[in-house]
């Protein structure tokens, strides 16, 4: 049977990069026999026991957009769902996204309450002609039931140019939200604007 001191000087022999949290208690003299080591220990099982369960995200990855689900990433610990186009998009692309985002709702996956960030800062526009292609895409494929009465706000992100502003007046034209939209300049102040909503006046 290896005794405590066997164990220490074992111990001695890793190198410091290589030692796990066990190794540096023997290293720090906690091991005096069966009882010592248990004592010392007890506090390391119990933290690990006792931390809360940290959420993960939901990612979906498409060929030029992302959408990312964090259950408590909202304010109120409401669900936070991001939007995110980046590059060129294709009209079979804005399908593939409205489609997702719709059966995440239909399918449970969104189970609460949630805020929507539709974030446009890398979406690269395509002309005027190419964009009209979109509207029967969207028309076919507006947010469902499910995705309504589960969305308690959203915010859209943009850069301030008349274009891309009456782009996104058309499409809140034709989806009808619910809640008034809160227009942002970035991500942070997204968040911010999201959070500041429901906050107490």
């Amino acid at each position: 049977v290896t005794s405590s001191l066997d164990l220490v000087s074992m111990q001695r022999c890793v190198p410091r990069d290589q030692q796990t949290a066990s190794t540096r208690l023997l290293d720090s003299g906690c091991v005096h026999g069966a009882q010592g080591a248990l004592s010392c220990l007890a506090p390391l099982l119990a933290s690990q026991l006792t931390s809360p369960s940290v959420s993960e995200d939901v990612v979906h990855r498409g060929n030029c957009y992302d959408v990312i689900y964090n259950e408590s990433g909202g304010p109120k610990n409401m669900g936070q769902l991001l939007v995110r186009p980046h590059g060129p998009a294709e009209a079979g692309d804005v399908a593939d996204c409205l489609d997702h985002v719709n059966r995440m709702a239909v399918n449970k996956v969104i189970k609460k309450d949630i805020v929507v960030t539709l974030d446009c800062s890398d979406l690269v526009w395509p002309s005027l002609w190419s964009c009209r292609s979109f509207l029967p895409v969207i028309q076919e494929r507006l947010p469902s039931r499910e995705l309504r009465d589960r969305t308690q706000a959203f915010a859209i992100v943009q850069r301030d140019s008349f274009w891309m502003r009456s782009v996104v007046d058309t499409l809140l034209l034709m989806t009808q939200p619910e809640t008034i939209p809160i227009f942002a300049k970035d991500s942070a102040e997204a968040s911010a604007r999201l959070a500041a909503r429901f906050s107490p006046a």
